[in-house]
């Protein structure tokens, strides 16, 4: 016999709602152990991430105190100009402090004998921006060919083809701007007054620059060839405005000559920017240690480290109220309210910070811990063989607290870095007093060996991959066993509902027979009365 098609209908029970509590019976304890444990591993996954991200940027502000060169800054004063009111710059210098190339402390004198300027000449005068020229070619050389201490004298040739497509004055000057980065020269017109012989009116004039400053970047020639009204393009037709020239400065009496303002190679590791000349008169230049310049680089790490003892705090913090959590998808409207909650209720610890409600999300874990305890034992490191005199950073005011974070005692730095030898001596605890030879690099110091430690947490295969990845693996078994899960509850409930529709179609036909019975009987009753006089 076919079976019910809808279940129930035959035996008058609701089986469908029977079939959906068995399988939320079997199915909700397994979906809600899966999902905390869905939620715990997420909860990892972000605060290893996050721990990984203080940690990289913890190790980014430690490297400049790393390499020797970089350690001790040099900075570049000129007291005599920026120390004025109303006074003129001069010129400004700045140190490189690269760390192949940095300044030696000393003081100059510096005379700033002559600006490089760049080439200008002008046209004659046109009637209107329209004027016709061409067609034709029109030829640039430019260098002045004279080989100088700091060029080859080597001279570069470019030409620009004038046809109908700009073949005016406008034409011509947008012709040589689009290639100017190319031919050294740019184009401009200028609307000034003049007389082409009809009484005073406004002329137009085309003023090409050269685009570099100094003789290497001079307009040394331009000839045309073509149409003879291009003829007002030669060199021979223009007039020149500003004649190129190099720089030249004087240092203790000394001239250097260079094709440009700004100069980079001429005191080693020092900038100079030209801007006025001072002929025969000495501007003071001062090298020196930069302890203010340290100094901040070491506040720096200061921070990024106590931002990463509050990120460890966080991701393992203890709730001693056993509160739940704000959820990651929740909304901020709730996530403030619990907020609010707590401090509402003075939920403070002994510092008066506010508790954050429930557990971090590696409270316990064994990897973030061992990471603390690692960052807070290479702090604390003695640097060995430091004959300067500092071999521990609290010497310098850097003062590791037992809360986990550091305090920076600025009149103590400041004390010792300004002491006779000073700051070498801090350069020696940050980096180590001993050399590899087939590196070239120091090592033994607190921030030499914090760095390198780092790189064996952060790497691809750190301590924090290795532990992610464990998570990660457990993630992937969550989703296996969920895909599982779902086939088990698939399979259940269609051996469930076929077992149902059975009972169904069996209730049905049971049911069936009893009202046929009972048709029957009442369809004959006097055969039940007869039976009932013979007895």
């Amino acid at each position: 016999m076919p079976g019910i098609s809808s279940l129930g209908i035959g035996s008058g029970l609701d089986l469908n709602g029977l079939t959906n509590d068995l399988l939320k019976q079997v199915s909700d304890p397994q979906i809600k152990n899966l999902d905390t444990r869905q939620a715990t591993d997420d909860a990892k996954i972000l605060a290893y991430a996050k721990i990984k991200n203080s940690l990289s940027t913890f190790q980014k502000t430690i490297y400049p105190l790393t390499v020797k060169n970089t350690v001790i800054k040099k900075e570049v004063l000129t007291p005599d100009i920026t120390g004025q009111d109303l006074q003129p710059i001069y010129f400004k210098a700045y140190a490189n402090n690269s760390q192949f190339c940095q300044p030696t402390n000393n003081t100059y004198n510096i005379q700033v004998q002559q600006l490089a300027l760049a080439s200008k000449l002008n046209t004659q005068a046109f009637a209107a921006p329209s004027a016709q020229l061409g067609p034709g070619t029109i030829n640039f050389t430019i260098g002045s060919g004279v080989v100088a201490p700091y060029g080859t004298g080597v001279q570069s040739q470019y030409s620009i083809t004038i046809d109908t497509t700009n073949n005016t004055l406008t034409g011509v000057a947008g012709a040589i701007n689009q290639v100017s980065q190319q031919s050294g020269v740019s184009a401009n017109i200028i609307a000034v007054d003049g007389n082409l012989g009809a009484g005073p009116t406004t002329v137009y004039q085309l003023f090409l620059t050269a685009t570099q400053v100094g003789t290497q970047g001079e307009i040394f020639n331009i000839t045309t060839t073509g149409d003879p009204s291009l003829n007002a393009l030669n060199m021979s037709n223009l007039t020149s405005i500003v004649g190129a020239q190099d720089a030249v400065i004087k240092i203790d009496n000394m001239t250097a000559t260079r094709p440009t303002n700004i100069i980079k190679d001429v005191i080693t590791g020092v900038t100079l920017e030209l801007n006025v000349i001072n002929p025969n008169v000495d501007h003071q230049l001062i090298i020196k240690d930069d302890a203010k310049g340290l100094k901040q680089e070491l506040k720096k790490v200061i921070e990024t480290y106590n931002n990463l003892s509050d990120d460890i705090k966080d991701v393992t913090r203890f709730d001693p109220y056993n509160r739940a959590a704000p959820k990651e998808n929740e909304s901020s409207d709730n996530k403030n309210k619990t907020q609010q909650e707590n401090i509402n209720n003075q939920l403070r610890d002994g510092n008066g910070n506010i508790i954050k409600a429930g557990n971090g999300a590696l409270l316990g874990d064994s990897t973030v811990q061992n990471i603390k305890e690692r960052m807070s034992r290479l702090l604390n490191i003695c640097v060995a063989n430091n004959t300067l005199g500092y071999n521990h950073l609290s010497q310098i005011g850097v003062v590791l607290q037992s809360d986990g974070k550091i305090i920076f005692k600025e009149n103590t730095f400041d004390l010792q870095a300004a002491a006779p030898g000073g700051l070498e001596a801090i350069n020696t605890l940050f980096i180590g007093p001993l050399l590899n030879n087939a590196t070239g690099l120091y090592y033994g110091g607190v921030f030499t060996g914090t760095y390198c430690e780092l790189n064996g947490i952060t790497q691809e295969r750190g301590n924090l991959s290795v532990a992610t990845d464990y998570v990660k693996r457990d993630l992937e078994s969550i989703r296996k066993q969920r895909m599982q899960l779902n086939e088990r509850l698939d399979n259940m409930e269609k051996n469930t509902r076929y077992q149902f529709n059975q009972m169904d179609s069996l209730i049905k036909r049971i049911k069936t027979q009893g009202e046929m019975a009972v048709s029957q009987l009442e369809a004959t009753p006097l055969s039940i009365q007869s039976l009932s006089r013979k007895r």
